[in-house]
């Protein structure tokens, strides 16, 4: 121990003398200790977090004792405030460590151990654990070829490390396995037996036989049973005897005690036999004079059912379960009622005739879902309306017979646009559900008459918007006969501008139609007049054949026939006439040719690519024929076998005759 010097000094002055009075004081220097002089070595393992370890407090020293623990272990950490080492190590190895104390001023202690690293334990394996069954068992099963099996659902699992796989062997043909769901499905197609493996593994990576688990069990598959040859057909038969009494055919006379192969309109065929035809017609079996029997719909193998004539009563709805049809012939019947909807689940119905019925209601919009229907017969079938769009272009039209009405367009029912300042006012004449040859019992032809009407008023349209305008009215001074036939007009009756008469009769010739001009503005009496005059009131015959679409048809088919045969009649209406065009001086033959003379035809025919060689003809004409009237516009409007187009030599004669506002496009 050290003796430190402290010397306080007093001086004193006391005029002649300083007195230095010294004093000396002693105090000890103290070193810290660890009064714990042992500390246990420590040992601990990588990766695993230690249990803090408190170190020994010092005692003794001068002022703060400051501690350190040397050399630092990675993954742990040394708190010199509480003397705590704490954390997890990671590095394995034998450690020396020094733990120190040091005061103020300098003086220290130390004591040593030892701190152990372990490296890490290799994991333990997880354990394998294998899939079992659980001494569950698949019972044997036996099916029969062409017979679909119900679902067999085989036994689940336990066990196992992830998902679990399952199989089955062999294949059976015909059947399906899914092993995410464990079922056997579909229908045997050989029969054998075939003894099944039905095997479950599990995800892990031992492929060891003892780790999966397996169940065998028999599936016996059986020929198919040979049907009775003769069950079917007994069926059809007794059908056939019980609807024969429905039919109430004179002839018929089916005979249970005969093979159904002899009976008279039956058709047998296919293994084992069964009834695939029955055609029931008055040539055949004499009139039918009863109602198609519901039974018939249980003839399963029905491929083809003609009957007809004379059935009355309504189409049983039974008829849309013969699933095999292909021809459905009830023509020349009293088969009355709407068409069962019924008959639109006959996806194999390729023909179909309704002919000369007294059916009611529109032409069923599903015929255009029968996917393979091909002809149609509804003619005279007492359906109105069109036909469905989709079935239009499917139809073969050379096999199929069907009222022009019903290939009518939606395009061609509405009007026109309103008309101009030149009116062409039409009055129908026999017009009626009977003259267009239809039954109007409880006026179901009514469609039919105002699909006509809209035809003829889309042909007066036409001309009123090509000859736009106005004629003064006209009062008339006497009542006559129109086309020396009707009554219509009387005094004081006024006229704005063109009157005519649409008539539905016979009065014409039977491939279309005829007009008469019956009277010209300012004139009454034979027409032409000397001085012509534009008509003041006409009559158009449409014969009642060319309604019905019998006979000749030119170039008239299909939707519009009667707007074009109607719009060719009003152009003689309105003067397009051969005495005329000679009276008027509009016209001439020169050297073979007709010649156009009306300034506007002339001029127009000039703009026209006429189908014939130029060199043959006139600068501005045609060779004669016996159709004079015509051929001068052949391929327009007033030609028998015009196309239809834009007439514009008509129009042009038109204007020359002397109506205002002809429109020229």
């Amino acid at each position: 121990m050290t003796v430190k010097d402290l010397r306080p000094t007093l001086t004193i002055a006391l005029g002649v003398s300083l007195a230095v009075i010294a004093c000396e004081e002693q105090i000890p220097d103290t070193a810290p200790s660890f009064t714990e002089r042992m500390i246990a070595d420590q040992a601990y393992t990588v990766g695993q977090a230690i249990r803090a370890l408190v170190l020994p407090e010092a005692t003794g020293g001068d002022g703060d004792l400051i501690y350190a623990l040397i050399p630092s272990v990675p993954g742990l950490t040394f708190d010199a405030s509480a003397r705590r080492l704490t954390g997890t190590p990671t590095v394995a190895g034998t450690y020396p460590m020094a733990y120190t104390v040091e005061d103020d001023d300098a003086d220290s202690d130390v004591v040593t151990f030892t701190i152990t690293i372990d490296a890490a334990a290799p994991p333990e394996p997880p354990s394998d654990t294998e899939p079992s069954f659980g001494g569950q068992t698949v019972p044997d099963q036996t099916y029969t070829v062409g017979t679909t099996i119900s679902a067999l659902v085989l036994p689940e699992a336990t066990g196992g490390d992830g998902d679990l796989i399952y199989a089955l062997v062999p294949s059976v043909p015909g059947l399906t396995f899914d092993g995410s769901t464990r079922r056997l499905t579909g229908t045997p197609t050989d029969p054998d037996t075939y003894v099944l493996t039905y095997r479950v593994t599990d995800s892990d990576d031992n492929t060891a036989p003892s780790d999966a688990d397996t169940l065998t069990f028999t599936v016996t598959v059986e020929p198919e049973s040979e049907p009775d040859p003769g069950l079917g057909l007994a069926e059809d038969r007794d059908i056939l005897l019980a609807a024969q009494y429905v039919l109430n055919a004179d002839g018929l006379g089916w005979d249970a005690s005969l093979p159904v192969e002899e009976w008279v309109g039956v058709y047998v065929a296919g293994t084992p036999k069964r009834v695939t035809g029955l055609s029931l017609h008055s040539g055949l079996t004499g009139d039918l004079n009863g109602e198609i029997p519901a039974s018939l719909g249980d003839l399963s193998e029905l491929d083809h059912l003609y009957l007809g004539s004379g059935l009355s009563g309504e189409i049983p709805a039974s008829l849309g379960n013969l699933s095999k049809l292909t021809t459905l012939h009830l023509s020349f019947n009293d088969l009355t009622g709407e068409v069962p909807t019924s008959l639109g689940n006959l996806s194999e119905l390729y023909s179909l005739s309704l002919r000369y019925n007294d059916l009611d209601g529109e032409i069923p919009a599903w015929f255009g879902n029968l996917p393979k229907l091909h002809f149609l017969d509804i003619d005279g079938s007492g359906l109105d309306g069109c036909l469905p769009s989709a079935l239009r272009s499917r139809l073969n039209r050379g096999g199929s017979d069907i009222d022009w009405y019903a290939f009518c367009d939606d395009a061609l029912l509405p009007l026109p646009e309103p008309r101009s300042d030149f009116d062409i006012d039409i009055h129908y004449l026999g017009l009626t559900p009977a003259a267009i040859g239809r039954s109007s019992v409880n006026g179901r032809a009514s469609g039919r008459v105002s699909i006509v009407q809209k035809e003829i008023e889309r042909a007066v349209r036409w001309w009123e918007s090509r000859i736009t305008g106005d004629i003064p009215d006209e009062i008339l001074s006497t009542s006559f006969f129109c086309g020396g036939k009707v009554s219509w007009f009387v005094n004081g009756q006024t006229i704005d501008d063109l009157a005519v008469i649409v008539e539905i009769g016979t009065d014409a010739p039977r491939n279309g139609g005829r007009s008469f001009v019956c009277h010209g503005r300012g004139f009454g009496g034979t027409y032409p007049p000397e001085g012509f005059a534009l008509p003041l009131l006409a009559r158009v015959v449409i014969h009642e054949d060319w309604i019905r679409g019998i006979g000749e048809s030119y170039a008239f088919d299909g939707p519009g026939r009667i707007e074009k045969l109607v719009r060719h009649e009003l152009g003689h209406a309105l003067g397009f006439d051969r005495e005329v065009f000679r009276t008027l001086g509009l016209t001439e033959v020169a050297n073979g040719h007709w010649r156009f003379t009306g300034a506007t035809a002339r001029a127009q025919f000039h703009r026209t690519n006429l189908p014939w060689d130029v060199a043959d003809v006139s600068q501005y004409g045609v060779p004669l024929t016996s159709d004079e009237s015509h051929l001068p516009f052949h391929n327009q409007i007033m030609s028998p076998s015009a196309p239809w187009e834009e007439s514009l030599l008509t129009l042009a004669m038109m204007k020359d005759l002397g109506y205002p506002g002809v429109v020229l496009p």
